[in-house]
């Protein structure tokens, strides 16, 4: 049951991104005035927040893709990097019962 709670979860957040997207492209098509640029950083920040919200793997998979310039663009890379200093502390506890669970309680 917790893996189909975390698939929705992910889904959920994938769908706000994708909703957030086709949101930005409509406004763009309807004004044509939105700059390019500006449309980046948006698309960049909304990235790099739901990274945080999906917790410690996709933020280590945004810290390393902020690290690639070959990969994303410069917004998305300036946007990323928050992620290796301001990221939402999480207490042990939270991590604690996954880290038994795969390697041992002692």
């Amino acid at each position: 049951m917790r893996k189909r709670h975390r698939v929705q979860q992910v889904a959920g957040v994938l769908g706000e991104l994708l909703a957030g997207e086709a949101r930005a492209r409509w406004r763009r098509g309807r004004n044509g005035s939105l700059d390019p640029e500006e449309l980046e950083r948006g698309r960049a920040q909304a990235l790099s927040s739901a990274l945080e919200r999906l917790g410690p793997l996709y933020v280590k998979v945004g810290q390393v893709l902020s690290t690639r310039p070959d990969i994303v663009s410069p917004a998305m890379i300036e946007a990323l990097q928050d992620l290796h200093e301001q990221v939402e502390v999480r207490p042990f506890s939270e991590f604690e019962p996954v880290l038994c669970a795969n390697l041992g309680g002692d």
